[in-house]
């Protein structure tokens, strides 16, 4: 560069393929009130090459599409502690494009392989409703299948991320890490679950895994090929509750071509083309039993 003027100030932007954020966040649940607390935080990465010293930061949250160019890493991650105790700066979002914009309210320094984690969100109460299902299969509609037994049930929480539900921030995607307490008043991990790009308003779901005490079991009490195109099949569904407590399941039926359920013994509500749902109620250490017959035109 040859430049007679005067001494100037020069600003350079470039691009480096060494720099990566994820998120990962941590819910407290409460089973008692319905209620949990949600923090989400940013891991930085630093495999740059270069260190940055009270840099402002901004991450970028979406799809964005960039041309693939490998590079191997150099060097491994050297990891920082942070005292969570101390005041917590929080991230200030805004919409970027079609992406959205997180930038920290305060310099910060990353030093070459270095990991780093900064505070993102924090919602110390957020209403959710935990879900219990018992999912079915397609295949159980053309062919005769053979009972099953001690089917699990899977647990799920579900929230609306939504500003008057306590929370109402788009979520990065990342790992959502739930806790519950014990008896004594101790956290225990209770499952976690891996969510999308998540715009506000939006529904959140979480499987934390399959409850223990609540099982299901299917017979297959009539199959019949009516047409060669057309099968006929009848089904008596077990869910039995040993919990202390009373509890509502969604029996959840994936259906396939051209199907209508001829009789049931419980309301069901057509979810889409492909799904059926019966929501049945299974009192402690009770037992609720369903019964359908459907018939699947291919």
């Amino acid at each position: 560069l040859q430049n007679d003027n005067p001494e100037q100030t020069i600003e350079a932007t470039y691009l480096t393929q060494g720099m990566r954020w994820n998120a990962d966040y941590v819910a407290i649940y409460s089973e008692t009130d319905g209620h949990m607390s949600l923090k989400g935080w940013v891991t930085l990465v630093n495999q740059s090459g270069a260190q940055y010293t009270n840099a402002k930061l901004k991450l970028v949250a979406g799809e964005v599409n960039i041309a693939p160019q490998p590079q191997p890493m150099r060097g491994g991650a050297a990891y920082a502690k942070m005292d969570m105790s101390a005041r917590v700066p929080q991230m200030q979002e805004e919409a970027f494009g079609e992406y959205h914009l997180y930038t920290l309210d305060r310099p910060t320094t990353i030093k070459q392989n270095q990991s780093k984690q900064v505070s993102l969100l924090t919602a110390p109460s957020v209403g959710v409703e935990k879900v219990y299902e018992f999912r079915g299969n397609l295949n159980y509609y053309s062919q005769v299948i053979p009972p099953q037994k001690d089917q699990k049930v899977g647990v799920y929480l579900k929230f609306r991320n939504e500003e008057k539900n306590g929370v109402g921030m788009p979520l990065p995607a990342g790992v959502v890490r739930v806790y519950e307490a014990d008896s004594q008043g101790l956290l225990q991990f209770s499952g976690e679950d891996r969510i999308e790009h998540t715009p506000k308003d939006e529904e959140v779901r979480l499987k934390l895994g399959n409850a223990f005490d609540v099982v299901g079991e299917r017979t297959q009490t009539d199959f019949q090929q009516v047409a060669n195109n057309v099968n006929e099949a009848a089904f008596e569904i077990k869910v039995r509750n040993h919990k202390d407590k009373d509890i509502s399941v969604d029996i959840v039926e994936p259906m396939t071509s051209d199907w209508i359920i001829l009789q049931s013994s419980h309301e069901y509500k057509k979810k889409d083309a492909q799904t059926a749902v019966f929501t049945v109620p299974v009192s402690k250490d009770g037992e609720t039993v369903v019964t359908y017959r459907v018939r699947v035109r291919y």
